[in-house]
Order: C-alpha cells, then sequence, then structure tokens
C-alpha cells in the first residue's frame, strides 16, 4: 500500500459494503471492521514507510482489536460489563487449550501472542502477495 491512509479508506470501504449486505447493518461488525482498518494503519505509519516490517506490524496490530472487540462492544453497545465477558472469555480459552482457567493473565497473555503471531503471518504472506500481484499486472 504505497499511499497513506490506504488501510483506513479501505477499511471504510469494507465497512460500507457490509451494511448493504444481506445481513443488514449491525454495528458490532462495523466497529470491528473500522477499528481493525485503524490500527492496520498505525502498523503501517509506525514503519515508516511500505515494507515487509509495516505489514507484519499492521497484522499484528489488526488482529490485537478481536480479544477485545466482544467485550469492549459488549459493554458499550449491550450493557454487558467487560469484566464478565473477558471472564467468559478466558474461561472458553481455557477449556479450549485444556489449561487451569485460574491461571487467566496467562491464558490471556497466550491468547494476545497466539493472535500477535497469526497477524504478523497474514502480513508476511500479504507483503510476498502483493508483490506478485505488482509484478504481474507490469508485465
Amino acid at each position: 500500500m504505497p499511499r497513506a491512509r490506504s488501510a483506513r479508506f479501505m477499511g471504510v470501504v469494507v465497512a460500507m459494503l457490509k451494511a448493504l449486505s444481506i445481513g443488514g447493518v449491525k454495528l458490532g461488525p462495523l466497529i470491528a471492521i473500522v477499528a481493525e482498518s485503524l490500527l492496520a494503519e498505525l502498523g503501517l505509519a509506525l514503519a515508516g514507510r511500505p515494507s515487509r516490517l509495516g505489514f507484519v506490524l499492521a497484522g499484528s496490530l489488526a488482529v490485537l482489536w478481536c480479544p477485545f472487540h466482544k467485550p469492549l462492544v459488549g459493554s458499550i453497545l449491550l450493557g454487558q460489563t467487560a469484566y464478565k465477558m473477558l471472564l467468559g472469555m478466558i474461561g472458553r480459552a481455557a477449556r479450549l487449550l485444556g489449561l487451569d482457567a485460574r491461571h487467566g493473565m496467562a491464558i490471556m497473555a497466550l491468547l494476545l501472542l497466539i493472535h500477535i503471531a497469526a497477524g504478523g503471518a497474514a502480513g508476511w504472506l500479504a507483503w510476498d502477495l502483493g508483490g506478485a500481484v505488482r509484478d504481474r499486472l507490469a508485465r
């Protein structure tokens, strides 16, 4: 993405397309799309110029929204407490990973590391894919 604010613009376009989709306007997914694009934009801006590192950082930051989306948006839109929602998320993660839920901080840290690694891998692959597309279009 050689232009500044490209990720932000794409996020707004995707959110608008989501609003026009068959599922209708649901505020939660629209907030998630825009938040993730803003975090990706932040990662690209922190890198300074288009680079593989910038894409890895953008991917890692963008997916960090995922674990916090439901507790934050749920507490704002649905009136549920973020604390209760976080406890539920930790309990589900503990069961999935076969860990004791009493180790909540370690489970949250592990979840965040998994998200950071997955986002970084996506950014790494996106850099390669963008280069392949650029090369193909240049022919």
